[in-house]
This record gives C-alpha cells, sequence and structure tokens, in this order.
C-alpha cells in the first residue's frame, strides 16, 4: 500500500511503496534485490557490490518478509529512499554484532524466520536516502515507516529486542542521534563502517519517547510496556 506525501512542492510528491506496490511495477524478486543493491551503491559513500550481496543471493527473502523493507518513491519505479531490516538467526547474533561480515553465508542462515510471535534480534542492515532528498522531512518520512511497521509487528505479537546497525557515514550518526534512537558503539566492521546496538524496550522507556510529541513512537512505546521487556543486559554482554 502506497502513502504519498507532498515534497518541496505538489508536483513532487514522495511514496512509501511496499511488496504491493512493486508487484504493481511488474518487478520480479530479482529483480527488486537488483535495484535495491544498485541504489545502495549510489546513495552510500564507500559502498562497493563487494561490500553486499549480489542479488540472487537474496533469494525470496524480500517477498517472504514484507514488513522488513519499504521503498521511497519519487514516481513509480524511481527509489529514492530504502530501509531493510534483518531478523538474525541467533547462530549468527553474535558475529553480526561483532563487526563479522555474513556476506558469504546463504541468507537463510542469517535472517530467523518472522513467523511466530516472540523476541527476536534485528539487523538494520540499510537506511540509505538519494543525496538529492537527504533533509529532515524525507529522513522522518523514512523512519515513520519503519515505525509504523514496528507497531503492526508489535501488534501481532513480534517484538524487537536488540536493535544493531552499521553506520557508515555521516549522515547515518547524525540519523541516529537526532532521531531519539542513539544506538551505542560497540564494534568496528571488519569490512566497512561501525557497528551500534542498543536494546529496544529500553530506549523506548526514555523520557524523550515518553515527552515526544509523535504519536506513533508513543504507541510503540506503550505496546513495548504492556508487553514488558527482556533482560537489561546491554547488546554486547549477552
Amino acid at each position: 500500500m502506497t502513502a504519498t506525501l507532498p515534497f518541496q512542492n505538489e508536483s513532487d510528491a514522495l511514496s512509501v511503496a511496499d511488496l504491493d506496490d512493486v508487484r504493481a511495477w511488474g518487478w520480479s524478486p530479482l529483480r527488486l534485490a537488483r535495484e535495491l543493491g544498485d541504489f545502495r551503491v549510489r546513495s552510500i559513500d564507500g559502498i562497493t557490490a563487494d561490500c553486499q550481496r549480489r542479488p540472487e543471493q537474496w533469494g525470496s527473502i524480500h517477498v517472504d518478509y514484507p514488513d522488513t523493507w519499504r521503498i521511497l518513491t519519487a514516481g513509480p519505479e524511481r527509489i529514492v529512499g530504502y530501509w531493510q531490516l534483518l531478523p538474525l538467526n541467533p547462530t549468527v547474533r553474535d558475529a553480526v554484532i561483532s563487526g563479522r561480515s555474513t556476506v558469504s553465508l546463504p541468507i537463510e542462515q542469517v535472517v530467523r524466520p518472522l513467523t511466530q510471535p516472540g523476541w527476536y534480534d534485528v539487523l538494520v542492515y540499510s537506511i540509505s536516502i538519494d543525496p538529492q532528498y537527504r533533509n529532515l522531512f524525507t529522513a522522518m518520512l523514512l523512519a515513520n515507516s519503519m515505525i509504523r511497521v514496528f507497531i503492526d509487528l508489535a501488534r501481532r505479537g513480534i517484538f524487537f529486542r536488540d536493535v544493531i546497525a552499521g553506520i557508515l557515514s555521516r549522515e547515518g550518526r547524525l540519523m541516529n542521534l537526532g532521531l531519539g534512537i542513539d544506538l551505542e558503539y560497540v564494534a568496528d566492521h571488519e569490512v566497512i563502517g561501525r557497528m551500534y546496538a542498543g536494546r529496544l524496550p529500553s530506549i523506548l522507556r526514555r523520557p524523550i519517547v515518553a515527552e515526544s510529541s509523535d504519536e506513533m513512537m508513543r504507541t510503540l512505546a506503550a505496546l513495548y510496556a504492556a508487553q514488558g521487556g527482556e533482560d537489561e543486559a546491554s547488546p554486547g554482554e549477552r
């Protein structure tokens, strides 16, 4: 389902697109994986094709787990922003948080099926915005689309415990701080960037969330509070 909001003027609108929209474009899973990989290379400094999975390595992940990604578009098939989560298999969680690359592993060994209610650790695989569209409005639109998915998943009994992210750029670090997420540095990645992590239930109990004017953030916090948090050890100590 597409959600459209105005950008700089009425003729230049940004839309949040999901699997239904991609199917309407006629894209196959392979085409989607290729387009997203190419967009990351274009939009993230230092990323090359060797830093990420080849399109054929993704298989049907984007179709099987449609609640783990969203695309920001400026018209059909024109990607200007993108985020993706990877719910982590417990067998690779420690490797990911310590900065080791899992690109060589089959994606099925990395991703834990997001099918049953419960607690999951999740890697923020990508949050990227086209340089021409980088501003607070675009960042908030992309972030809000992620929060909306988090709310939908929580209402289905699916909660995230450790949120892990590889931050590669100055923009990524500023987004981490500016959105009130404030993940903590845990390790350098062996290929590119640094790894950051935080316990989501703890983050959602912070005053900045309780006092936020953002109704979605308060809703997400209330859902997590009603569920009850996992243990409070920091991510690097588990």
